[in-house]
């Protein structure tokens, strides 16, 4: 029973240790697509997004990093979708690092970039975003309208957001 428990263990450590190689190896083939400036722009876009959101709550200076080059890309292409949709996760992450001023300022720049990109879904998510910001700011008035628009807009594209 013994022998079978220490082999069961072992096999559990072997399967972790993989698991986590697997990890580390599929975020250096993002870093690496993202970094090489010779793929397309959605792709190196699409790898960014990724580790955005790898690193959003583990890492959040590391996620800023990684915004930092999507940012870059968007503004280079003049995507407004794009600009908006990294303004707001540069929002969040702000918020996760309690830096209240830079977290309103980016989803207010955010949702600029989305109207003009009349994109009602990512408006409806950064309302949402400055909502709950609102909220544990508890400035509660704000946070009742920011969601109320929120609900307004996801509405009226049916989204189920």
């Amino acid at each position: 029973m013994n022998r079978f428990k220490n082999s069961f263990l072992s096999i559990l450590v072997l399967i972790s240790q993989i698991s986590v190689f697997s990890k580390d190896r599929n975020i250096d083939s993002l870093i690496a697509l993202m970094n090489n400036k010779e793929n397309h722009d959605t792709i190196r876009v699409k790898a960014s997004e990724l580790l955005i959101n790898e690193y959003a709550y583990k890492d959040p200076v590391l996620a800023l990093k990684h915004a930092q080059l999507f940012e870059k890309i968007a503004r280079s292409e003049k995507r407004n979708n794009w600009l908006a949709e990294v303004l707001w996760k540069q929002g969040i992450l702000f918020r996760e690092l309690n830096d209240v001023k830079k977290a309103l300022k980016s989803l207010f720049d955010a949702l600029e970039m989305a109207d003009k990109a009349k994109n009602k879904l990512l408006k409806a998510k950064i309302n949402n975003s400055l909502g709950s910001l609102y909220y544990n700011l508890d400035k509660l008035e704000d946070a009742k309208k920011c969601f109320e628009l929120s609900m307004k807009l996801a509405m009226e594209i049916d989204d189920k957001y």
